[in-house]
């Protein structure tokens, strides 16, 4: 299954590579294997989680496939940087605002 020619992930090796995957971590332990997507992949990331994680790279990439991969979107040349651009500033202008 692809998402707009992106083929789905199957090694960390794969992961890396897509323009998709903002970062992935590999704990050791209980906390396991994170996949961060990049925001911009995401049509509401602003109001969602953009992780998928699992006990092992095998359940992080299923709960990618049903959490995420079908909600998922290239970002548009004219919406990319230019938004994140925007809403960066956004927030920089509202955290700086005076309290009360």
């Amino acid at each position: 299954m692809s998402m707009f020619g992106y083929p789905f992930p199957r090694t960390y090796a794969d992961l890396e590579s897509a323009p998709w995957c903002d970062s992935v971590e590999r704990w050791i332990g209980a906390d396991g294997v994170f996949i961060h997507v990049h925001f911009d992949w995401l049509p509401d990331a602003e109001w969602r989680v953009c992780s998928a994680h699992g006990e092992n790279l095998k359940e992080a990439l299923e709960d990618l496939r049903s959490e995420f991969w079908s909600d998922m979107r290239p970002p548009s040349a004219a919406m990319g940087d230019g938004a994140r651009r925007i809403i960066k500033q956004h927030i920089r202008e509202v955290m700086s605002m005076p309290k009360g």
